[in-house]
């Protein structure tokens, strides 16, 4: 009786809703260590008034915390920044969360040929499932010629202990990826779910390196980071919890099928929208919010954080 009631995708979702608050009354707060200042909303300051160190980050060179990430046309050799996005040119690179992120150069210290890279870790302690994710961001100024020469880099790493060189390397991103003189198109996200044999202590580590020369910058901002229990299933809004924000968003794409034939179930004007969902719900991939669907995120009602 229960599925014939599935079939329809209002009574269905109240019909779950009720079932996920009558069955599913309880919250899972597994324990363990969170990033200090993980949207760099909090800085020292500095006796340079151009420099302000992130709160509770360690650096080597320019890491700042900024409010915005602008390249630098330095004028050596033949740097540039004419393939960034013209917003970025002309107004910077702005938080995508609170005001402030974490920008690091090859540049910016001293006179030219001082600076070749940008550094910046925090300790973490991470347990087995723990997801740890934020946007990250590569531009340069420089180029590569035939040989790959001048190819800046910028990494994000787990330096494991206490072995330093027992890495996880979770981001590598070079000039020949974004083009010479240009930049990714924006913030993207990266993700990684920690195991039973990568848990445990690590550092953090943010990294943009001059390959060659270091008179042409090259840049890495970060923001917006977060390491959480989150469920495996159904945190869709990626607030390390499933609960009602993300039934939410099941409830308004239910029983859309935005790649099968015409005459089913489908809405082209909310199709869309939800291939823009970063996961939007469709946690068993058969291309469409059913009562499969349903089940698992009933599995993880109200765990994770």
């Amino acid at each position: 009786m229960i599925f014939v009631w599935f079939k329809s995708s209002t009574k269905g979702a109240v019909l779950l809703y009720g079932l996920l608050i009558a069955v599913h009354a309880f919250t899972a707060f597994p324990v363990y260590a969170d990033i200090v200042n993980p949207s760099f909303e909090l800085f020292e300051y500095h006796a340079d008034p151009n420099f302000s160190k992130p709160f509770c980050w360690e650096i080597e060179n320019y890491a700042a915390d900024v409010n915005n990430l602008m390249p630098l046309n330095d004028g050596q050799g033949e740097g540039g920044y004419q393939g960034w996005p013209d917003d970025i040119k002309d107004n910077g690179l702005f938080a995508i969360d609170g005001e402030r992120l974490l920008m690091l150069s090859t540049g910016h210290i001293g006179e030219p040929g001082d600076t070749d890279h940008g550094k910046a870790w925090q300790h973490i302690t991470a347990q087995e499932g723990d997801r740890l994710s934020g946007y990250y961001f590569f531009g340069t100024c420089d180029y590569i010629d035939d040989l790959d020469d001048y190819n800046d880099y910028a990494t994000i790493t787990l330096v494991r202990n206490p072995d330093p060189n027992d890495n996880i390397e979770l981001i590598y991103i070079n000039v020949s990826d974004v083009g010479n003189y240009s930049s990714m198109g924006g913030w993207e996200r990266f993700e990684y779910i920690f195991s039973a044999e990568t848990a445990g202590e690590c550092d953090l580590t943010f990294h943009v390196q001059d390959a060659v020369d270091d008179y042409v910058n090259s840049y890495l901002g970060i923001d917006d980071l977060e390491l959480c229990a989150a469920p495996e299933h159904g945190d869709i809004n990626l607030d390390c919890q499933a609960d009602y924000l993300d039934f939410a968003i099941i409830a308004q794409f239910w029983q859309i099928n935005c790649y099968g034939p015409p005459g089913d179930m489908s809405d082209p004007n909310r199709c869309d929208d939800w291939a823009g969902v970063d996961s939007p719900g469709d946690f068993d991939d058969n291309e469409i919010i059913d009562v499969n669907d349903l089940k698992i995120f009933a599995s993880e009602w109200l765990t994770g954080e």
